[in-house]
């Protein structure tokens, strides 16, 4: 538990404020002399959960004692992997708008097994309080992280479904104990660009559960923050949240049909219907559908409305024809993940089927197929 303990005492004491800048980046960093890496390659590759900036596979050799990437952002900071070349090894970090002086020493030491490790893992932005940041909150996830892989792997060993399902629930619920720290992490750094980062893509589960929460931690951020395109983002997404529960009615929408044809929502208004959000690559969604078969055999007032993720036309039309799925009623924006229909019924995670009754009232949102 020191470790843990550690990073509170981290996260109690940093109160950060900055600004947003975005635009232009320069990383300059200065590399120990005695590593002998002259002529050494590294690889700058971002994560970019945003989509708001453009690819980067970007690569830098090493020339009088340091390394100098430079492009830029159309964000405060992008999720990036530093990669060298010799040795393959890689460190994840925040990459921020402006001017970023790092310096990369000696390979660290694996604190258990005493192995040394990568040259990028003594990888430094002195000063940065974006870096700092992040590092604080991979440091949270590496901790648990290692005790919830164990679990995954005993339910991956196991052949008994219910105890794979209890060492898998077990695993989540243990993650969970993270998720308060994050949430006073965000709380405490209410000005950095990283609490917005965190809240809207690595959003912790008890605001996931509770909205009223997470649109009180939302309020805590800096204006700027709130105000900026992924503040608003973020906020669209609370306010659908806000608006979908059991008892109100089901937000209208319209996609089209395999033949191109537009179907909304509301033309099936004094019909019973089931949302299925499900894709043709999604495995778990493959499987439930001789459930979802016999639901619909066994419902006959229902319609079974399939709603799919794909981006891909063929693999949808395709998928529907191989999977024998021709009986319910197809559609899709085929813009998958991106969809508009994911945010306004709140889909983080497919299979998910949503039950609607004759006057257009939301009844489960999230019906469990037996």
């Amino acid at each position: 538990m020191q470790p843990i303990n550690y990073c509170l005492t981290i996260i109690f004491s940093l109160f950060i404020s900055i600004g947003f800048p975005q635009g232009n980046y320069s990383l300059i960093c200065k590399i120990d002399s005695s590593l002998n890496l002259e002529g050494e390659t590294f690889y700058l590759k971002y994560i970019d959960y945003s989509k708001m900036n453009p690819v980067i596979n970007d690569s830098a050799r090493v020339e009088e004692g340091k390394f100098i990437f430079k492009g830029s952002l159309n964000t405060p900071g992008v999720y990036s992997r530093l990669i060298s070349k010799s040795d393959k090894s890689e460190y994840w970090f925040m990459l921020s708008a402006g001017e970023s002086k790092a310096t990369l020493a000696k390979p660290k030491y694996n604190e258990i097994t005493g192995e040394k490790r990568g040259l990028t893992s003594s990888f430094d932005i002195p000063g940065n309080d974006n870096f700092r940041l992040m590092q604080i909150f991979d440091k949270l996830y590496d901790l648990y992280g290692e005790e919830t892989s164990k679990f995954h792997k005993l339910a991956n060993e196991v052949e008994d479904e219910t105890l794979q399902q209890k060492l898998s629930d077990s695993a989540f619920m243990y993650m969970e104990k993270r998720d308060p720290y994050v949430i006073s992490l965000i709380k405490d750094n209410p000005d950095n660009y990283i609490s917005l980062f965190i809240l809207k893509y690595f959003t912790p589960v008890p605001l996931k559960k509770d909205i009223n929460q997470f649109e009180d931690v939302f309020k805590i951020l800096n204006p700027r923050l709130r105000e900026s395109k992924e503040g608003l983002e973020l906020l669209n997404v609370i306010l659908a949240k806000k608006k979908l529960k059991v008892g109100s009615e089901a937000p209208d929408f319209s996609m089209f049909n395999q033949n191109g044809q537009t179907v909304k929502l509301s033309d099936f208004r004094g019909k019973k219907v089931l949302l299925d959000f499900w894709a043709t690559w999604c495995g778990p969604c493959i499987d439930n559908l001789p459930k979802l078969k016999d639901f619909a055999r066994n419902n006959l007032d229902y319609y079974i409305v399939a709603i799919s993720l794909d981006n891909n036309k063929s693999n949808w039309i395709n998928g529907i024809k191989q999977l024998d799925f021709e009986w319910a009623i197809h559609l899709s924006d085929l813009q998958g993940w991106k969809s508009p229909i994911n945010v306004l019924y709140n889909i983080e995670a497919i299979p998910r089927s949503i039950l609607i009754d004759e006057k257009g009232i939301i009844t489960n949102l999230d019906f469990k197929l037996e």
